[in-house]
This record gives structure tokens, C-alpha cells and sequence, in this order.
């Protein structure tokens, strides 16, 4: 059977179940256009799944949601007997820690309003009063603020 009609198949089934499985539809259609619009779905073998994850790429908390969702849609065509075996990796790698976020203490707050009163930027904006402070407090670096355009 045709790859991209099988998942579109699973799509209508997900969704008959009361499912909303938007983000599941992107991933999957994602997958199918990867293979190509005349794939069957027994073609489909494990290197093409380890290139759709993104084989020799840094392992991120994407993978594993890609690789669910593969993995649930490739039970469901094994089930129906549109395929033998599932085309899924054998070796799975470890999951990436969870992001831990540094909370800044009391103290720590005005000394970094003091250090980043005004940011200069390249460009006619020049100088941006406070905003290297609401970037760092969110999180981000001021070294990154100043090598974007």
C-alpha cells in the first residue's frame, strides 16, 4: 500500500477516536513526503526512518517525539498486516537531561541591571536602554544579542 495513503488512513483513524493529533499529523506527513509520493509502505526500511530522525545528528527530546509517533503508526500498519516487521531502530540512544534553568537569586538581579544598563548594537538602532537586561533575565546570553542583525 501506498505510504502516504496508509498514513493519512491512520490520521482519519487517530481522529475517529476523538483524537485532535495535530502535531502527530505534522510529523507523520512530515515522513511520508520524505520517502516520496510512490512509496509503499513495505518499502520502507530502518535506514530510512534513521534518516528522517536524523542519523548523525545531536539525539534531542524531537527525536524521541518523532520516534513515538513512528512507532505508533508503524504498530498500526503492522496490526492491519500491511508490513511484517516495524522499520524502527534497534538502538535506541539515551535521552538528553532535562533543561535545568538557572534562577537568578535577589542579590544577583541588580547587579546584572547594573552591568547591562545599554547594550550596543551594530546598526541605526544603536544603543537599547535595558534590553541586554530582559534578554539575560530570560535567559539569553549578551554576546548573542550583539552578533544578531
Amino acid at each position: 500500500m501506498n505510504l502516504q495513503r496508509l498514513i493519512e488512513r491512520y490520521i482519519s483513524f487517530q481522529r475517529s477516536l476523538g483524537s485532535s493529533f495535530i502535531s502527530n499529523v505534522v510529523i507523520l506527513r512530515a515522513f511520508g513526503r520524505a520517502r516520496g509520493a510512490r512509496a509503499s509502505v513495505a518499502g520502507v526500511r530502518p535506514e530510512h526512518v534513521d534518516a528522517f530522525l536524523g542519523k548523525g545528528r545531536p539525539v534531542t527530546t524531537t527525536w524521541f517525539l518523532k520516534l513515538s509517533r513512528l512507532r505508533c503508526f508503524f504498530q498500526y500498519a503492522l496490526s492491519r498486516g500491511y508490513i511484517a516487521t516495524a522499520p524502527l531502530p534497534t538502538v535506541i540512544p539515551k535521552q538528553p537531561p532535562a533543561f535545568v534553568p538557572y534562577i537568578y537569586t535577589r542579590e544577583e538581579l541588580p547587579a546584572l541591571s547594573e552591568e547591562l544598563t545599554y547594550v550596543r548594537r551594530p546598526g541605526p538602532s544603536g544603543v537599547v536602554p535595558g534590553g541586554g537586561f530582559c534578554v539575560v533575565a530570560a535567559g539569553g546570553r549578551q554576546a548573542s544579542i550583539i552578533r544578531v542583525p
